[in-house]
């Protein structure tokens, strides 16, 4: 190379300017005069769009480039590569003519950005990200769709990456959601990552349960139709977020309410107490939220009923009375009768140190039962209890015992020939027994002397017959008008007491 060729070739160097896009060179358009005027070297760097006779293009550029003599532009040369043109730019008529004095050919966009996101390691999806940041305004510029489809790519794979780094972390992936949705990625794809994150966050309990809830109701249709056809009985924790990922929209209504389910199950079970107690409850509230779940609501009234078996000895009355109902209710009555049995045995135990109240009470307890489940033997058992505690209150507390026996009449007895009879009973003797004609305040023969002055009190007259052997008297009464009633007792003439009996009563004029 000769002096003057090295002294041009630095004065180049020097007087170019770095390396510009075509859409850089367009921004500059005020400056293409002072451009030429000066000789200003240019590199610029853009896609080539053909050729017509020595002249070549690029495109979107209205520069007509002049190829060197020395460097013919290969007959192959594909359109769309990248071309990088040294020179300088010169106005004629109707044209500007760029002579270009270097040429580096280059590959297209689309294989460029293939072969650098092939270089990078799968451990940094966020250099893919970059990378199809960069392409990004060529793209656009040169309204390049295979470009597009290729960034699209490049970020689908970020994308993957990225989920697969953040697989099983709730934040982490709903971060991954936030970045897809900043580069396009579809909306159901990131609708499948949501719902990875929600079983990530149910299952490892990163997430509260009123949060998870909050987002199901809020985004997801379908969560409140209940899946009575039980579509999704081959849905598990382990392979939900794969199912809904591959599922069709229908499929995917039908895993929210899955999901829901799962959650809701999640927050209602935690108020199960251990012993069961308030399993109905807790069935109540899943029967009516969550229809398909009733073999656990079975369940857990089973394990109320239970419990309520197993303590039936230290239930109140309310609550025996529930456990029936809940026993017929669950189709388990033939349990009832032994449970009334041991509930009333604990009764008689709970009060039989208690004297007359206790045996009251008792007999409170049987009469309930036997007059709620038409228990005749526990009634009858209770009429008995009620005797008893009679007796028991007849020295002690008389008061007590006339209350009793209010309460006995109430159940058809009465006390009579130191018995307790029932009506039937009574009004099967005699009319003249005597007790029947004290109780009814009539004078029969065998009446005891006492007994008539308790029936008709002391007689108006008295008129005495003595015999050798015994003394009669005849006690006159005068009843209303001119009627008056005599009785007729006798008495042994040894007897200087109160042994007279009746012999018989007559009334008339």
């Amino acid at each position: 190379m000769t002096l003057l060729s090295q002294i041009l070739l630095l004065i180049m160097l020097f007087t170019q300017d770095r390396t510009q896009t075509v859409p850089e060179i367009l921004s500059l358009q005020d400056q293409w005069q002072t451009w030429i005027n000066d000789r200003k070297v240019l590199v610029i760097q853009g896609r080539y769009a053909g050729r017509a006779g020595s002249l070549f293009r690029l495109k979107k550029l209205p520069f007509s480039f002049e190829a060197p003599r020395s460097a013919a532009l290969p007959d192959s040369l594909r359109a769309e590569v990248r071309m990088e043109l040294t020179g300088t730019i010169r106005s004629e008529p109707g044209r500007i003519v760029f002579s270009v004095t270097r040429v580096v050919l280059g590959d297209t966009d689309v294989d460029l950005i293939k072969s650098r996101a092939s270089r990078i390691d799968p451990s940094q999806p966020e250099r893919l990200l970059e990378l199809a940041e960069e392409f990004v305004p060529m793209s656009e510029f040169y309204e390049d769709s295979s470009l597009k489809a290729e960034i699209a790519v490049v970020r689908q794979t970020a994308f993957e990456r990225l989920r697969i780094e953040a697989a099983g972390d709730y934040k982490k992936l709903l971060e991954v959601v936030s970045t897809g949705r900043e580069v396009g990625i579809e909306k159901r794809v990131l609708t499948a990552v949501e719902f990875e994150a929600a079983i990530a966050g149910w299952k490892s309990g990163s997430v509260g349960l009123d949060e998870l809830r909050k987002q199901i109701e809020s985004n997801w249709p379908g969560w409140d139709q209940a899946d009575t056809q039980n579509a999704t009985a081959s849905v598990t924790p382990e392979n939900a977020a794969a199912k809904y990922a591959a599922a069709d929209d229908a499929t995917r209504m039908q895993i929210h309410r899955w999901i829901f389910r799962q959650v809701r199950r999640s927050q209602i079970l935690p108020d199960l107490k251990p012993s069961g107690e308030n399993g109905i409850a807790i069935a109540s509230l899943i029967r009516d939220q969550l229809p398909e779940e009733s073999e656990l609501a079975d369940s857990l009234e089973k394990k109320e009923v239970d419990f309520r078996v197993a303590r039936v000895r230290e239930l109140s009355r309310l609550e025996i009375q529930q456990l029936s109902d809940l026993l017929i209710r669950f189709k388990r009555d033939s349990e009832l009768s032994p449970l009334l049995s041991k509930w009333l045995e604990a009764q008689s135990l709970k009060f039989r140190d208690t004297g007359v109240s206790g045996l009251v009470r008792t007999a409170d307890e049987y009469l309930f039962v036997g007059d709620r489940w038409s228990r005749t033997q526990d009634r009858q058992r209770g009429i008995d209890l009620l005797k008893e505690a009679w007796f028991a209150a007849v020295k002690l507390s008389p008061e007590a015992a006339s209350q009793i026996e209010e309460r006995l009449k109430g159940f058809g007895w009465e006390r009579l020939k130191d018995q307790w009879m029932t009506r039937n009973q009574i009004e099967s003797l005699p009319q003249d027994d005597i007790q029947l004609a004290v109780r009814e305040g009539r004078v029969v023969r065998g009446m005891s002397q006492d007994q008539v002055i308790g029936i008709l009190g002391q007689p108006q007259r008295v008129a005495r017959l003595i015999a050798s052997r015994s003394i009669r008297e005849l006690w006159i009464y005068e009843t209303q008008g001119s009627s008056r009633m005599v009785v007729e007792l006798q008495r042994p003439k040894s007897d200087t007491g109160k042994g007279a009996k009746v012999l018989s009563v007559s009334s008339g004029n």
